[in-house]
């Protein structure tokens, strides 16, 4: 029996924005293995859209949603969902989506996030920034493969010590909001724990070095960045000499086109290229500026890069 052929990508643009997916979207949505409707003006996501057993990739982010299916754990081969930048306030049973591995759920107006979280053992990075959140579920300690978590801009009072069983766990931003203390069991079981933003709460770096498991963390971040702070440089409310010091930090990166390229970015150490069809990626991976993609065969340089030969270096 021949398989059906698989849709890589349907992309649902229409002429104006709409408030929600024509009929027309259903049959061709069947087979496909991506659904991106991103930039719309959808209210809503009707039911048929989970019959899309098929689908993989769920891009929602930049519409107007304030629910979604209750049903939308019927999609069961879903690893990437990304519903950032609408006016979501709560979510739906997420534990049938077993394969995801990418949730983003930034700037909407959650107040809580549904303990059905913990069911997804799969998810490796979680984005719940720009919400209403006091609190993260003592639940998502159960999410064993996660490497990073985004919940800076929220509201935040407490971190569960749970999150300490997250041994995978990279990064954690928490910064700009109301945490006072950092769990121990975080920064003790948070064994590969490299990056931790706690700008913008009512947290002193003297009460954070005084944390059990702090001298820990340290030597990674140090051993990540291969650079030593200076000690009088509060990494909780950074001087007002550093945030001006924007794209002064400078690194030389070999691009395959044999040139050198002349990144820099505000306050960071760690870049990290990508090469991709003989195009570079250049990405800050501390704070996931991308200061160099290519389009359309060329790479476009964001303010604070230049290209120069490999010969004038």
């Amino acid at each position: 029996m021949q398989r059906p052929c698989l849709l890589a990508c349907y992309r649902y643009r229409p002429s104006s924005r709409t408030q929600e997916l024509p009929e027309e979207v259903r049959t061709a949505l069947r087979n496909a293995r991506v659904l991106d409707a991103a930039g719309n003006n959808l209210q809503s996501i009707p039911d048929w859209v989970l019959e899309a057993s098929s689908l993989k990739r769920l891009l929602l982010q930049s519409n107007a949603l304030r629910h979604l299916p209750s049903g939308l754990s019927q999609l069961r081969s879903l690893r990437v969902l990304n519903l950032a930048s609408n006016a979501l306030t709560h979510l739906p049973d997420l534990q049938g989506l077993v394969l995801l591995q990418v949730l983003t759920l930034s700037q909407n107006h959650l107040e809580e996030v549904d303990p059905s979280i913990g069911c997804l053992t799969a998810l490796t990075q979680l984005d719940v920034s720009g919400n209403k959140l006091t609190r993260l579920p003592p639940n998502l300690g159960k999410c064993v493969a996660l490497t990073e978590v985004l919940a800076s801009d929220n509201r935040l009072v407490e971190v569960p010590t749970e999150l300490g069983r997250l041994q995978k766990l990279q990064t954690l931003n928490l910064e700009r909001n109301s945490l006072a203390v950092i769990p121990p069991a975080v920064l003790v079981g948070c064994i590969c724990l490299q990056t931790l933003l706690l700008q913008g709460n009512p947290l002193t770096s003297e009460q954070l070095a005084a944390t059990e498991g702090y001298a820990d963390y340290e030597q990674r971040r140090q051993r990540k960045y291969d650079k030593v702070l200076a000690c009088d440089i509060d990494l909780l409310n950074p001087p007002k000499e550093l945030e001006k010091r924007k794209h002064k930090l400078h690194r030389l990166v070999a691009s395959p086109n044999s040139y050198f390229m002349d990144v820099k970015c505000q306050g960071c150490f760690n870049i990290t290229t990508v090469f991709s069809h003989s195009q570079t990626v250049v990405v800050c991976t501390n704070c996931n500026t991308v200061l160099c993609v290519p389009t359309g065969g060329k790479a476009r340089l964001t303010e604070g890069c230049s290209f120069r030969r490999k010969a004038d270096s």
